[in-house]
C-alpha cells in the first residue's frame, strides 16, 4: 500500500513526501526509506511528533 502512495505521488511530479508521524510509527518509515528532519509541536502541550521526508526520485 505504501509503495502505491509513493507511485501517486511520483507521477504528480512530487520529489518529497513529508510525513508529520505518530511517535510509534516512526520506525515503518525509517523502514520505508524516510529520515527524521525535525519535530513537531503538538497538542496537548508537551507532544511532540517526528517530522520526516522521503525522496521518492531516488
Amino acid at each position: 500500500m505504501f509503495d502505491a502512495v509513493k507511485q501517486e505521488i511520483a507521477k504528480r511530479e512530487v520529489s518529497t513526501l513529508r510525513i508529520t508521524s505518530e511517535p510509534n510509527a516512526e520506525g515503518f518509515y525509517r523502514k520505508m526509506g524516510a529520515v527524521t528532519v525535525g519535530e513537531f509541536q503538538s497538542k496537548p502541550a508537551g507532544r511532540v511528533l517526528p517530522m520526516m521526508e522521503l525522496e521518492l526520485n531516488e
